[in-house]
């Protein structure tokens, strides 16, 4: 299973990837900018408070 984490790049959510991926899950995050980005996750640049759904993001 991929989890879809938004918020990834702040202290709540990179605590969640962080746990996830310590239990081998998949994680693919959502983030304004992918210099940000945990290590060990898919990341797609967006930003939902300005309506950028990046394509493919609800891939299965």
């Amino acid at each position: 299973m991929t989890y879809l984490i938004t918020g990834a790049t702040g202290s709540v959510g990179n605590s969640i990837v962080t746990q996830l991926r310590a239990l081998g899950q998949e994680v693919r995050i959502v983030t304004r900018d992918l210099d940000k980005a945990p290590v060990g996750v898919e990341a797609l640049q967006g930003d939902f408070t300005k309506g950028i759904c990046p394509p493919g993001l609800l891939k299965v």
